[in-house]
């Protein structure tokens, strides 16, 4: 219950914030993003309970919430510990590491039934080799944005903690 309304709540906010309010109504009242936030809670909660009457059993759906967040893990790890990672990274990381795992996933591979730890290996070596050579091959991000987004990591949570610049 509580994941499935956080996501829930975190889903219809991006929806509203990121998509309708950029793409459709850019200067709308307040009251009508929440109307749309309301509305696409329902629709994504609508969404979830059809999906799940899809999954063949508990141990599917277990399963498929350990495969699908690790398809964005690589984009995200990358992200934050390779100041070359860009969009273009992160785009071919999370295309690489899907068409693996719907290759796997449909065994379309030959027919193959691939074990659930080595289909994750196999799907997160190649959002990694993806994610490189997306960001090798493309301009890197400006500096100046890269140490805006890397100071910001790097704030201190607590009043003992310091920025490795303070001085004691």
């Amino acid at each position: 219950q509580s994941t499935c309304d956080a996501l829930m709540v975190s889903a219809s906010a991006i929806f509203t914030r990121n998509i309708y309010r950029v793409y459709f109504r850019k200067s709308a009242m307040e009251s009508e993003y929440l109307l749309v936030g309301r509305l696409s809670s329902l629709i994504i909660v609508a969404g979830g309970l059809v999906f799940a009457f899809f999954l063949p059993g508990m141990i599917a759906a277990l399963e498929l919430i350990w495969k699908i967040p690790a398809l964005m893990g690589i984009p995200f790890w990358i992200g934050i510990f390779w100041r070359r990672a860009n969009p273009t990274a992160v785009w071919t990381s999370f295309i690489a590491a899907a068409v693996v795992f719907i290759t796997l996933e449909m065994k379309l591979f030959v027919g193959v039934d691939v074990p659930l730890p080595w289909e994750m290996l196999f799907y997160l070596t190649a959002g990694f080799i993806g994610a490189l050579i997306g960001g090798l091959v493309t301009k890197p991000q400006p500096k100046e944005f890269l140490d805006t987004f890397y100071n910001e990591l790097k704030t201190p949570v607590d009043k003992i903690e310091h920025i490795a610049t303070d001085t004691m």
